[in-house]
């Protein structure tokens, strides 16, 4: 069924298979261009324009990377407090 706008029919009939898990990640590059860094998805584009698609797979993105990067932001937090709480320097890299 068509969705109302590129990002919920991306959600939906592209990437509804890989949530919540980190699948996602095997599938958005596929629509990055490596060269020009841009998003293309001939489905949506033909449907929603190419902006939109664009715009659409750009969003997706983010609470795929943000759930990649908490268990790393989780640890520096970790190290930040036992550096304080022993007194040593914390300084991420």
């Amino acid at each position: 069924m068509l969705e109302r706008s590129a990002t919920a029919d991306l959600f939906k009939n592209t990437l509804a298979a890989s949530l919540p898990s980190l699948a996602a990640w095997s599938i958005l590059p596929r629509f990055r261009n490596p060269n020009s860094g841009v998003y293309r998805h001939h489905g949506l584009a033909s449907i929603f324009g190419r902006e939109e698609s664009r715009k659409a797979l750009s969003q997706a993105t983010r609470p795929f990377f943000q759930e990649w990067l908490k268990p790393a932001l989780a640890e520096i937090k970790d190290l930040a407090r036992i550096s304080k709480a022993w007194r040593i320097p914390f300084r991420c890299p």
